[in-house]
């Protein structure tokens, strides 16, 4: 098991430098099998309850809460490559901006199981 590593950027030295690339590849990777696990958990669920609705909302949520960047479009290629989900575009209003701002955001939709 790797060791954890507190990454500073400005506190770092050149040796730390090494290390800490080993731990944010060890990170990344158990992140990515727990996504995968969640994924096949959900699938199960459905699959167990044929609640498609209810499968739908659990990977827009896991989707939503990941940081912008890290692993969203993986998720999203690995929900889509069954053809169970579609993407779909819906207009969502802005927080924090005038009443009636939107902005045109994609979301998971049930798609044929």
């Amino acid at each position: 098991m790797t060791n954890k590593i507190k990454i500073v950027w400005n506190a770092m030295t050149a040796e730390m430098i090494d290390p800490a690339i080993v731990s944010v590849q060890a990170s990344a990777s158990t992140l990515q099998g727990r996504i995968h696990q969640v994924l096949v958990a959900i699938a199960a669920d459905w699959h167990a309850t044929t609640d498609q609705k209810t499968a739908v909302k659990r990977v827009n949520a896991l989707i939503d809460g990941m940081p912008v960047g890290v692993r969203r479009q993986a998720i999203v290629a690995y929900a889509l490559s069954s053809k169970h989900f579609g993407m779909l575009q819906k207009e969502t209003s802005v927080e924090g901006a005038k009443p009636g701002t939107t902005k045109t955001v994609k979301v998971i939709a049930a798609g044929k199981k």
